[in-house]
């Protein structure tokens, strides 16, 4: 990787003259206005590109920057009112032919900054790193999977919104299988229990008997009655014949006939009351005990049927919680295959362990702002490199907002990415000097 050795420049905004070199770790050190921006703005114009004739300094006719490789190429850029030049020279003196596109795969990744990236929001930070990180989940791979292949090829947080949508499909799917559960229990428990016996066949019985014993009933009491009337009638008929042989006789047998009579027909009644009340009593007894025994019958027929009725709906919820459960695996499978094959593909990525989950940047499944300060630095410097060209080059702003032990694992991070970083600092009351790796160099002709 080409490092920047030196830096030259002339009459450009608040500098005057200025060489420097650059180290690992450059930091630009100065009050306000003495000419740190000055500097930034000289690199910036070399691989921004353009013309840009306010950068002359005032009361001069050109402005000019030059930077030395550590391959000994000259980069050299001379801005005039009316226009820039950039010119290249190898170390064997030949000119570049493109020096712009020269310059461009040099440091593409000159304007990332590592401080801005890791103030930004997370949604900036997501669409720098999907840029910087091209991985990329084909129709045919995510098809396979989920057995609709999408339109086109999906990115770390297209996958990641799949995944999502596929987790909430199963969580609902759970749900519905949970609720059927409780229908489930519910109805079991309400169920009433079912014996072995054939209750409806009891039933039955049961109701054949209770009207075979009315029918029973209300014949014998017919018989009595019939019984009863053809015996009265029989004594009349005798009652007449005995008067009559009476009345032939002696007036006073009549008065024997009538006395018979009435001792027959109440003997008589006597005696039919006396063999109703008993046959009728027994089969009054059978009847209330059939009757009790029916009604317990057509009770547990009732239960049976309606357990039988629950458990035909409790088969039917099962069988679609069953339904909505094996629904689920499906799910659960189709995110355990998504989630292979991202671990797959970000196993091969250049940073490996740092996805994209939810819109959320995570290194080894954590947050990236959960991450120690050096720890953060050091994969804003990492991602930097993705985008980097042939120069590891890269400024570093804002410096002034990291200070104490935050400023030594900034400079840690810094020299573990292997990048040249090149930062400013305000320091009040200070003329413009450059720290580069430990040495400070004093830079005249700034402006104070």
């Amino acid at each position: 990787m080409l490092r920047i050795d030196s830096v030259s420049i002339e009459n450009l905004k608040g500098i005057e003259r200025a060489e420097f070199p650059l180290g690992s770790l450059t930091v630009i050190k100065g009050s306000n206005g003495s000419g740190k921006s000055s500097i930034l703005d000289a690199l910036a114009c070399i691989f921004d590109g353009g013309h840009d004739p306010s950068l002359i300094r005032i009361g001069t006719e050109k402005a000019s920057v030059k930077l030395t490789l550590s391959d000994s190429t000259t980069v050299a850029k001379t801005i005039t009112p009316k226009g820039s030049t950039l010119s290249i020279t190898t170390a064997d003196g030949l000119k570049v032919p493109k020096p712009a596109a020269f310059v461009e795969r040099l440091a593409s990744g000159f304007s990332f900054d590592p401080i801005s990236f890791l103030n930004a929001d997370a949604k900036k930070r997501t669409q720098f790193l999907l840029e910087a990180m091209p991985i990329e989940f084909s129709p045919v791979e995510v098809g396979t999977i989920t057995g609709k292949a999408p339109a086109r090829a999906l990115d770390l947080d297209g996958l990641a919104q799949l995944r999502a949508g596929i987790y909430e499909n199963r969580r609902d799917l759970n749900v519905e299988a949970k609720e059927l559960d409780g229908s489930i229990a519910g109805f079991i428990k309400s169920m009433p229990l079912m014996g072995s016996e054939d209750w409806p066949a009891i039933a039955g019985a049961l109701a054949a008997r209770k009207t075979e014993i009315t029918a029973a009933l209300a014949t014998l009491k017919a018989d009595i009655k019939n019984s009863l009337q053809d015996a009265v009638q029989g004594e009349a008929e005798k009652r007449v014949a005995a008067v009559d042989a009476a009345k032939a006789i002696f007036d006073a047998a009549v008065q024997a006939a009538h006395a018979a009579y009435e001792s027959a027909v109440s003997a008589l009644n006597k005696l039919a009351g006396e063999a109703q009340a008993e046959e009728v009593s027994a089969l009054q007894a059978e009847l209330q005990t059939v009757a009790a025994e029916h009604a317990t019958a057509e009770e547990r027929r009732r239960q049976q049927d309606q357990s039988l009725a629950m458990r035909k709906q409790v088969d039917a919820l099962d069988d679609k919680r069953k339904v909505k459960l094996t629904a689920s695996d499906k799910l659960s499978a189709q995110i355990k295959a998504l989630d292979d094959l991202r671990k797959d593909k970000l196993a091969d990525a250049a940073i490996p362990g740092i996805e994209i989950v939810d819109g959320q940047i995570l290194v080894e499944g954590i947050p990236l702002d959960s991450l120690n300060t050096q720890a953060r630095y050091f994969v804003a410097f990492q991602i930097a490199a993705l985008k980097g060209g042939e120069l590891g080059f890269m400024v570093a702003d804002n410096l002034e907002a990291i200070v104490g032990d935050e400023w030594e694992q900034f400079q840690a991070a810094a020299a573990a990415s292997g990048y040249q970083v090149l930062g400013a600092r305000a320091v009040e009351h200070t003329a413009l000097s450059l720290e580069a790796d430990g040495e400070t160099t004093e830079l005249v002709g700034g402006r104070h």
